[in-house]
């Protein structure tokens, strides 16, 4: 039987044996990571360290600004996840002006950089259009007033959300032949910072987290300079060039206790922006002070001082090229060292220091290449022990640096250090109020936010799905599949990912399902099906067996789901088979198809 028909029929079982879990809604703050101001008529200078960015027109067009942002959006996140996106900024000194917001198409820096090959972002240079390169097809028109702004941008971002992701957004007046200007506050002026409220659906059970990184760098024995704008982190040793180490901090809520983590995964990828690497035994450790990612070098580090205690390892794929991806199990370094990490970061270097010319280049969260990823944690607790159902936590970027190194990893305390950046806070319940006029949208000034954003996560316990579709399920019946998951996904690294790539777009697969009462019924009949197979075969410690006519059922329903999906749940479904096809998912999952029967056909003898 074609084993991607196998695939799409198992992909319809993890849907179902991750059916129960519990659907959240997650807040995320996501800050302003580089802003600036394009002016025409200053096409020499950089603006990227102004504490405002200019939007203005000119009526003799010699003299127009446009100001450009992008924000620290988790690499996670998917567009059928997303529920709503508020664009908070600052506005100051200027006019009430109607702006038009559209999706950047091309890469650019923010600031001046060390590197001759690095040009820095002004009007002309960088884009392949004076001006800054953008769609101009795809627009939101709203008023920038005086004071804070909240801009319902959510159809705008969601329907442009990998452009946006990776580029950011551009602002420009409607009509740039009028005298008229808006000065906005930048990420530069610390207590104003322009940010994008991100609600999402990510499908979390209860006790699970995804954790973005909010901070990564790698620092670099041979480079006396900071190299925040690469879009990799290194991580090498090379006796003419030096050593690389990787720093990462990600935004672990403060609500989640050391003692009540199940399981933590540290995601990342290959970056695709550099040449690949090679097969690279790593180490993980936590630092024991913060690190300034626009700042600090290894020199201002010594090297990035980390507690040798405990540490997690691994080792980094030589693909043959840079698409690829890692899981590293971090369970025990955050189980015994939870708030150095949460509070001060990883630093992650190569086990053969000192002996192997080897490096590798990861995926940091400045990448815009297209399969790449920035590093995230999916952090799995014991509710019993730690309750989830709300956290907030900092994500605001560290802005200080350390005096003195760690005696080049490892080592005594430095003489000066810097506070943790993490704050508990909470948001207002009611910041904002929006009035739409067509064709604009106008924000009444709202009150500021905490002075550092928080980033919240709510768990709504809904009904299990498996219920919803299984005729006179129980709960016995939603719990045989959550066993199957426990029993046999959990315990295999493909079985994990598996799930995780579910996680990203469970809340769509449930409501395509919910939504289409003929998809789900077919669905319901299919469970109703197999639940003795897998009862028996869990119960017996057996194999599970199905039939093919269930298999091409089950293929029926995926690859009718894949036409109602949005692009990126398509892709995901796609990806979900080919990891089946290529790793022959049946042996280790613990299932087969049954044997065909076997016909007599021998005449009967006289």
């Amino acid at each position: 039987m074609c084993r991607k028909i196998i695939s799409c029929f198992w992909l319809l079982c993890i849907l179902c044996a991750v059916s129960g879990y519990a659907q959240a809604e997650t807040v995320y703050t996501c800050n302003a990571m580089a802003d600036t101001t394009l002016r025409s008529a200053d096409n020499e200078t950089n603006f990227g360290t102004d504490v405002d960015v200019l939007v203005a027109g000119d009526d003799s067009g010699a003299d127009i600004s446009r100001g450009v942002f992008r924000f620290n959006i988790p690499s996670f996140v998917t567009a059928g996840q997303v529920q709503e996106a508020v664009l908070h900024l600052k506005g100051q000194s200027g006019d009430d002006v109607a702006v038009n917001i559209h999706p950047v198409t091309g890469y650019w820096y923010e600031k001046d950089l060390f590197e001759p090959d690095m040009t820095q972002l002004i009007w002309g240079a960088t884009w392949s259009s004076p001006g800054g390169d953008f769609d101009a097809t795809e627009s939101q028109a709203v008023i920038i007033a005086d004071g804070w702004n909240a801009i319902d941008i959510t159809t705008l971002f969601a329907d442009n959300l990998d452009t946006i992701q990776k580029y950011g957004i551009l602002m420009k007046l409607q009509d740039e032949a009028v005298d008229q200007s808006s000065s906005i506050y930048s990420r530069d002026n610390s207590d104003f910072n322009p940010y994008i409220e991100l609600t999402v659906d990510l499908g979390l059970k209860e006790g699970e987290h995804l954790c973005p990184v909010i901070h990564d760098v790698y620092i670099d024995s041979g480079r006396e300079y900071n190299l925040n704008f690469k879009t990799r982190i290194l991580v090498s040793w090379h006796p003419s060039y030096g050593t690389s180490r990787g720093l990462w901090r990600f935004d672990i809520p403060s609500g989640i206790s050391a003692s009540a983590i199940d399981n933590a995964t540290m995601y990342i990828s290959g970056s695709e922006h550099v040449s690949g690497g090679e097969t690279l035994n790593v180490e993980l450790f936590a630092l024991n002070e913060p690190f300034a990612e626009e700042k600090d070098t290894w020199t201002s580090l010594n090297g990035g001082d980390y507690d040798t205690e405990d540490n997690a390892s691994d080792t980094l794929p030589n693909t043959g090229g840079m698409n690829w991806y890692k899981e590293i199990d971090v369970t025990g370094l955050l189980s015994s060292k939870l708030d150095k990490v949460r509070d001060y970061g990883l630093l992650m270097k190569s086990s053969a220091e000192e002996v192997s010319k080897l490096h590798q280049n990861i995926a940091s969260r400045e990448s815009a290449d297209a399969t790449d990823r920035a590093a995230y944690l999916l952090i799995q607790c014991d509710t019993s022990t730690s309750s989830s159902s709300t956290t907030t936590t900092s994500v605001v970027p560290t802005t200080t640096s350390s005096t003195s190194g760690g005696n080049n990893g490892g080592g005594p305390d430095p003489t000066t250090t810097t506070a943790p950046a993490t704050t508990t806070t909470t948001l207002p319940a009611s910041t904002s109020t929006t009035t739409t006029i067509p064709p604009t949208t106008t924000t009444s000034s709202i009150a500021p936010p905490p002075e550092e954003p928080t980033t919240t996560t709510t768990v709504h316990q809904g009904p299990c799905p498996v219920e919803l579709l299984v005729k006179q399920a129980d709960a016995g019946t939603a719990g045989l599949f959550r066993r199957f998951r426990d029993q046999r996904l959990n315990t295999t690294g493909l079985g994990l990912s598996l799930c995780y790539v579910y996680y990203a777009h469970a809340g769509e697969m449930v409501r395509i399902l919910t939504g289409k009462p003929d998809l789900g019924a077919r669905v319901g009949e299919l469970l109703q099906e197999v639940i003795p197979a897998f009862r028996r075969g869990l119960e017996q410690g057996a194999p599970i067996i199905v039939t093919k006519k269930q298999v091409r059922a089950g293929a029926g329903i995926m690859e009718e789901m894949q036409r109602s999906a949005s692009p990126e749940l398509y892709r995901g479904i796609e990806t979900l088979i080919r990891l089946l096809v290529e790793r022959d998912a049946l042996k280790q999952f613990g299932v087969e198809i049954a044997a065909p029967k076997q016909r007599n056909n021998a005449r009967l003898i006289q």
